[in-house]
């Protein structure tokens, strides 16, 4: 779709849809969820230390999450100089790019009404906060968004350049690896989607052919046999641990009916995957994003079935590959539809539609749930490292922060990160925590200035009983 487009074109465009969702959405907080605090603490801990010590026990469970996307959010903070802000904009711009390679993926072939039935399809589909991008708008699943965007930018890729199955093969053998340090749900998906595209390659050859290629049963073999070394690495096993874990996940069907749009994306999957069969040895793109949707398919069906009937897992863990089933689910019948539309081959007219959609899709996501601004987070953040640095009455594990001019899960997420207090200390933490040495409250919420240990126009450290009552 880009071979025969001017680079510096292709820059500029790309360069000005960020520079206006960067300037819109760069400020914005997306949610309020404790996965904020969680993530944030982690990313906190690299950028102060360089790396995650040992001892540094008040991570929790964070200290054994794969934490490559973390490391990436690292180093644009060193650069930005916030992680939080640094956070925002690696969402902001995953989505975009995502957005971006599934559409130049679509109209490869010419076919810009499925561009366009994607985006309508998505606009219909947008409230459900089912599909990807949204995984950092209810909840926040940085981690999953990069893996998602990775793994689906992998596939684009596939299908733009039109790669030999081989290829996609040893591509998938590279980039698992890498998955599974971001996040090992993308690389179970990036396995069971390349595992079901190397299948129907070899029965579409051997059925047009009579020829059996042996060498694709063994790379199947080989890229599973990889996924699951891979899943028994130390932090890809804990996190896979935390299945049993039935956290808060909710997305917004009508009537809260989840099976009936999850079983509609996976028959348009089946359906995608069959159209590219028939299509061998055309079709590529619907053999791979039809086996990316299947695949998606069977591993929510197996979650699940582990859950009903070896109580593995949770409603949680299945719920979790439903932004991969919706988002091939849209895709397959997007491409599904447009085939019966007329194809349009000029690039350009292509990629300027590819770029606005992916534009306004990003935009529509960011949009939705604009939970608070980092202006007054950082300034907290700044009050409170300036503590920690300077003060010598500080001593991890014993401050806690309770301004009632944030949202408790941002005061959360001050004390896991500039005061490093232990996770599991925190208990209820919208409310006053007595059992800290010393709180950051707000400095109208001082009950008296001389028992201040730390102030200024905005902020005070005091010990709990030096709060304000009610406050």
């Amino acid at each position: 779709m880009l071979a025969n487009l001017p680079k510096p074109l292709l820059a500029i465009a790309h360069g000005l849809a960020l520079a206006v969702l960067f300037v819109t959405f760069g400020g914005v907080i997306f949610n309020l969820s404790v996965d904020l605090a969680a993530h944030y603490e982690l990313v906190n801990e690299i950028m102060k230390h360089g790396y995650v010590r040992p001892e540094a026990t008040y991570l929790g469970p964070m200290m054994m999450y794969p934490n490559l996307s973390h490391w990436i959010a690292a180093v644009f903070g060193w650069l930005t100089g916030s992680g939080l802000i640094a956070l925002g904009l690696l969402c902001i711009a995953a989505i975009y790019i995502g957005y971006f390679a599934v559409l130049s993926a679509l109209g490869r072939d010419g076919s810009i009404a499925s561009l366009v039935l994607f985006a309508i399809i998505f606009a219909f589909l947008n409230k459900s906060h089912s599909l990807m991008g949204h995984e950092v708008v209810r909840n926040f699943f940085y981690p999953q968004l990069i893996g998602f965007v990775v793994y689906i930018v992998a596939i684009s890729v596939a299908i733009n350049k039109q790669l030999s199955s081989a290829k996609i093969a040893a591509a998938a053998l590279a980039l698992n690896a890498t998955l599974f340090l971001i996040q090992p749900i993308a690389g179970v998906h990036l396995t069971g989607a390349v595992i079901c595209f190397l299948a129907l390659e070899t029965l579409c050859l051997y059925v047009t052919t009579r020829q059996f290629r042996l060498a694709n049963v063994g790379l199947i073999f080989v890229i599973a046999i990889e996924a699951l070394l891979l899943a028994r690495l130390p932090k890809a096993a804990a996190l896979i641990s935390y299945s049993a874990n039935n956290g808060a996940l909710g997305f917004e069907f009508p009537g809260h009916a989840y099976a009936i749009p999850f079983i509609i994306c996976a028959a348009v999957s089946v359906a995608n995957l069959t159209l590219g069969a028939r299509l061998w040895p055309n079709g590529m793109a619907h053999r791979l994003f039809g086996a990316a949707g299947t695949a998606a398919a069977l591993l929510m069906l197996m979650q699940l079935v582990a859950w009903v009937a070896f109580k593995g897992g949770s409603p949680y863990a299945v719920k979790k590959h439903g932004f991969f089933l919706v988002t091939f689910g849209v895709i397959n019948l997007a491409q599904l539809l447009g085939c019966f539309v007329p194809k349009v081959q000029n690039q350009l007219i292509r990629f300027c539609t590819a770029v606005v959609l992916a534009f306004f899709i990003t935009f529509e996501i960011c949009a939705s749930n604009n939970a608070a601004n980092t202006v007054d987070v950082i300034s907290a953040q700044r009050f409170a490292n300036n503590f920690v640095e300077t003060s010598p009455d500080f001593s991890p594990q014993e401050v806690s922060s309770h301004l009632n001019s944030l949202h408790p899960t941002l005061n959360l997420l001050i004390q896991l990160s500039s005061f490093e207090r232990d996770t599991n200390a925190v208990q209820s933490y919208g409310e006053l925590d007595v059992t800290a040495r010393y709180v950051m409250i707000d400095r109208t919420d001082l009950l008296s200035t001389s028992c201040a240990v730390a102030q200024n126009s905005k902020y005070a450290i005091v010990p709990p009983n030096c709060v304000k009552s009610g406050r």
